[in-house]
């Protein structure tokens, strides 16, 4: 691994004052969350976050967004992409093959590129990424998805990567990993 692949003191560092101020802002749930999401997408040069607190019945039930969080995209973007999220059919990997792959991954939380989740030839052949992703500007992305304790409900953080910004290097999953599981452990953050 070279030294640009690894995670460095400074990243570290803001990854902690990131979760310091989500933390001063735990009375605040939707103000924490976007903010977190904000930051997480700059800290991993995403250009933009989706997510939120959501129920899903795993493996193929449909991702019922709860408390939804969604920054960096247009108004329009938004819109577009949450149509699709509500029609979409979560058992058809032709659509979104990235949350079909995620929502198979057993375990506790789990984060993964999407290179981890989909080969390249059915990720291009998609819907999702070629009429909702692209014309948003975006196409790589990273997911984390942390199960919270009312069963069924988790916490499911995308960060997009702007078209031809290539794939995230090695060290931003475990940053991601590390976050999420700090913004949930620290203490209860509520609704």
């Amino acid at each position: 691994m070279g030294k640009s692949d690894r995670l460095r003191l400074a990243d570290v560092r803001r990854v902690f004052r990131l979760l310091g101020e989500c933390r001063d802002l735990g009375h605040d749930a939707e103000g924490w969350r976007r903010h977190a999401f904000e930051g997480a997408a700059k800290l991993l040069g995403a250009r933009g976050a989706t997510g939120g607190e959501v129920a899903w019945a795993r493996p193929d039930g449909p991702v019922r967004f709860l408390h939804p969080v969604v920054t960096g995209f247009s108004a329009a973007e938004m819109t577009a992409f949450a149509r699709y999220m509500r029609v979409r059919d979560p058992r058809d990997p032709a659509q979104d093959p990235t949350l079909h792959a995620l929502g198979r991954l057993g375990g506790g939380q789990v984060t993964r590129t999407r290179r981890q989740l989909v080969d390249d030839a059915r990720w291009r052949g998609c819907v999702s990424l070629n009429e909702h992703r692209r014309p948003a500007g975006v196409e790589e992305c990273v997911y984390t998805l942390y199960p919270l304790l009312a069963g069924g409900t988790y916490s499911l953080i995308g960060l997009h990567r702007p078209l031809g910004g290539g794939v995230s290097r090695p060290a931003t999953g475990g940053c991601c990993t590390y976050s999420t599981r700090s913004w949930y452990s620290t203490r209860s953050w509520g609704g």
